[in-house]
């Protein structure tokens, strides 16, 4: 039981690490072009079809 529990502990652990980690420096072009996005689909409207993937990375951040 107890080793069980303990693989889906490291595996959550794995996942945690990979998936919350800040931007690193050679993804800041994709961080500023995203931010682009946002703002010229909130001038225009088009933030109602954003993604959940696109929506989901600017408002995650926000929720901890």
């Amino acid at each position: 039981m107890a080793r069980y529990g303990q693989s889906k502990l490291s595996r959550f652990w794995y996942f945690a690490r990979v998936e919350l980690r800040p931007p690193m420096p050679n993804e800041f072009g994709q961080v500023q072009q995203g931010l682009q996005q946002i703002v010229k689909s909130a001038s225009t409207g088009g933030w109602r079809q954003l993604t959940v993937k696109v929506y989901s990375f600017f408002i995650n951040p926000f929720l901890f």
